[in-house]
Parts: C-alpha cells; structure tokens; sequence
C-alpha cells in the first residue's frame, strides 16, 4: 500500500544514514524504492490476479516481481532466495516479512481470513515463528485502523503480542535505537512510532528519527497510519514519481479493487461508526437552534489538512475521490443533507451563534467542498444563507491546485 511505499521512498536515503531527528526533507534526489516496494507490490498483484491463493501462486508472484527488480537491495538470503530456480522458505525472522504484508489486511473479510493470507504470503519465506508473528501482528494493526478501532484499541492490542512497547520511551530510542533487521527487534518499535504519532507525516517523521533501519520500520508504521488517518494528497502525489509505471498500474488497480468503493468503502466506517450515537443527538442540537456537543469533524466533513488537531487528520477527506465516497454513501450522504436542511430552515441567521466558532469556519469548508464536488442545491443555500455566498477560500485553494495538476 502507498503507505508502506512512501515509508521505504522517503527512508531510503537515512537507512545507512541515520538522521535522528524529524526535521528533514520528506523527499529528495536521492530519494528510491527499494525492497520493501517491490516486495508489498507483489502481494498486491498476488491478491488481485491469483487465481488460488496458496504458498505455490504467492512464491510465483513474489520470485517473478523481484527478479524484475533484482538490485532493489534484497538481504543476502532473500537474494539467494531469489535466485533459485526452486526457492524454498529459508526459516527467517527478519523484518522482510512484516514490512511487505500492508495489502493483506486490506483484502481479508476478517481476521481468520486475515491469518491464512498473511501465514500463507510469510511463510513462503520467512517461515520462523518470529517471522510470521511479526507479519500476522502488522497485518492486524492495519486491519484495526481499516475497521475504525481506536488506538488505544490497537495499542492493547500491540502490547500483549510485544509488551515491551509499553514501557518504550521516544527520546531514549532516538538516542539508543540502532540497526536490526528482525521482526522482534523493529516491528515493536515501529508500532510504537504510529501509537505516539499525531498523523501520517508526523508518524514517518518520528519512525525515520528514532534511526535504525528506517526505510523497513517506516514502511511498517506508514502502512498502519495510511490505514488509520489516511495520506495527505500533497504526500501521495509526489510519492508516485518515484515508482515506476508497471507498480503505479498495480497499485492503482488494487485501491480501485479493494480501497475506492463507492458507497461501501471500508475508509467510510469510521464516520459510520462516529455518527451511530451521536447523529439524533445533532439533529436535535440543530433544531433548537444551538450546537452543545462535539460532532462537527464527522457530521460535516473537510479537506484533510484544513485543521492541525488529530480529529481534523482522523475525520479528513482525502481529496475528492473520498468527498465522493462520501456523497455516494447511502448512509452519510442523507445525513448530511438532513442536517443543511435544518440549517436551511431556523429562523437565526448568524451562524456563529448556532455553531461558534471555529465550526462556522469548518461548515463554510464542507458546504463549498461538496458544492464544488456535486453542485447539490442544498450546500449551495446554506453557503447562501450563512455566508452570503461566499465560499471558503482554503478549499478553492486546494480544488484550483487539483485542477492545475490534471
């Protein structure tokens, strides 16, 4: 997944070069996929054109992607591995196994299906327990984030399959953490950068300066933070220019199958879930003219990177493509017109004194993304109504830069 590509792409240059510190250029000249890439993006093929998922089809898949990428910088083993003309599983507990496993849990219905895929996708290589614990503990991070469990959810979680992260400490691993290649020695750590991260920069950032071998542990936070907060599209379009055309036509295909689904996208749970208890509770809110509680992040949504606050990254929008996803919902989407028909309909003009601010600010962002995205009436009488018309300047900012990239 992009976030385990983006992961190893802007570790790449730090592996042997530890920077320790999260002041640093995302990407550079010297910026390169490398293993973790080609290996996470056999998987993806694996799963959507295999036509049985066994040991046999995910060693066919894997042998065929890294001999078409043979210097992507393999280990020593895997490389002999690679080589073979009859590879066999080599008893590995290195982090090769974890760090190429993101797809999995997109794929899997549920977490039994999940263990057979990842068991089966480790196990053709890294066959040591070790190796497949490791693997089948990432899996399951992302497949929580994927189904909106929260992070103390996944920090539980975490914990009783590597107890040493509770006691982890960031600023002591920045000074002592060093180079490992196995499982047990960067899959804890590398949970514990998403765990005391604020969103998906910041969870690069701080896995990249703890050191180490940091493109692999990067790939595995970035896999498990895309899945929780998703990725910035400013990050995602320029992580595309470091992969080659043949990866781009894989990865594309495997979001479209299995990520961008509209109306039943697994990325929409969370507001799904969000809204379950607190919805009546805002329509009431709104019709005695006066918001009390906090629901404005998931009842009106925005562009991702409008808000600095972990809420703002969790509930935003990643571009368009979400914001359709969203309008497409047969769930949301009349929610969301039932609250602008509420909106619509109070006598009190001054939208301060019914939602305060900033949530004005946050409804003036929603209304104008998805009059933009759908020219829908409704968004279009509230901005009229409230604002007189006016839409928010940061969205035209972000939907005239999304044009000009086209």
């Amino acid at each position: 997944m992009f976030g385990a590509i983006i992961g190893d792409v802007v570790g790449s240059r730090f592996e042997f070069n530890n920077i320790k510190t999260t002041e640093f250029q995302l990407f550079d000249k010297d910026s390169e996929f490398s293993d973790d890439t080609v290996c996470t993006i056999a998987f993806m093929d694996w799963l959507l054109n295999a036509s049985k998922r066994t040991s046999d089809s995910a060693t066919e898949y894997l042998h065929t992607w890294v001999k078409k990428y043979p210097n992507a910088g393999y280990g020593v083993r895997f490389y002999q591995w690679m080589r073979s003309h009859n590879p066999q599983p080599y008893g590995s507990y290195g982090n090769g196994a974890a760090m190429r496993i993101s797809s999995i849990a997109w794929a899997a219905k549920d977490l039994k299906e999940l263990k057979e895929l990842s068991d089966i996708a480790t196990g053709i290589t890294h066959n040591h327990p070790e190796g497949l614990k490791g693997a089948l503990v990432v899996a399951t991070c992302i497949f929580m984030a994927i189904h909106n469990s929260s992070k103390d959810e996944i920090r539980k979680y975490a914990i009783s399959q590597y107890p040493e992260i509770e006691s982890m400490n960031y600023s002591d691993l920045v000074k002592t953490f060093t180079f490992n290649e196995t499982c047990q020695g960067t899959v804890p750590q590398a949970i514990y950068c998403f765990l005391i991260s604020s969103n998906f920069e910041d969870c690069i950032r701080k896995t990249i300066s703890i050191g180490g071998d940091c493109d692999t542990t990067s790939a595995i936070s970035g896999a498990i933070a895309e899945a929780y907060w998703g990725i910035p599209e400013r990050i995602l379009v320029r992580a595309r220019d470091y992969i080659n055309a043949d990866m781009i036509k894989t990865v594309d295909r495997f979001y479209r199958h299995y990520v961008y689904q509209y109306g039943n996208s697994v990325k929409m749970n969370r507001f799904r879930k969000a809204q379950e208890k607190t919805f009546d509770k805002a329509v009431q809110e709104l019709k005695n003219g006066k918001k009390e509680s906090h629901w404005m992040w998931y009842m009106f949504p925005q562009i991702k990177g409008l808000g600095e606050s972990e809420m703002s990254e969790y509930y935003g929008l990643c571009g368009f493509k979400d914001a359709s996803l969203y309008y497409n919902d047969e769930v949301l989407c009349p929610r969301l017109v039932k609250l602008c028909e509420i909106l619509i309909n109070l006598p009190e003009r001054d939208i301060k004194k019914i939602l305060g601010t900033p949530d004005d600010k946050k409804l003036k962002s929603c209304m104008t993304l998805f009059y933009l995205l759908t020219r829908d009436k409704c968004f279009k009488e509230v901005l009229d109504k409230y604002f007189n018309g006016e839409l928010d300047h940061y969205t035209m900012k972000y939907a005239i830069d999304q044009i000009l990239k086209r």
